[in-house]
């Protein structure tokens, strides 16, 4: 797990120096968005290498609350950015739901 972890914990490392930098708003725009899909990337990893340790009986499931909004903002945002040269817009709408 850790030849998959390190180089992805590296990305992130580097977004985060660069974060400190005056690199200007598109800039930190484009790197607000790298960030968050490095992060996304290592949560995947994390989910499948968490699968596997289900399937061997290693690891058991737990519920974690997220907030859905800002899962679906980010989402069209790396969706957006792929397709920014083609001038693709990209909305969504949604009805928040709260359990009770």
């Amino acid at each position: 797990s850790h030849e998959l972890k390190t180089p992805l914990n590296g990305v992130m490392g580097v977004f985060h120096f660069l974060r400190k930098e005056d690199l200007g708003e598109k800039n930190n725009q484009l790197l607000d968005t790298g960030s968050h899909a490095a992060k996304s990337l290592l949560l995947y990893v994390s989910d499948i290498l968490d699968y596997f340790q289900l399937q061997s009986g290693a690891l058991s499931l737990r519920l974690k609350s997220f907030d859905v909004g800002e899962a679906i903002k980010r989402t069209i945002e790396l969706v957006q950015l792929r397709y920014q040269d083609k001038k693709v817009e990209i909305h969504c709408q949604y009805n928040k739901i709260v359990n009770i």
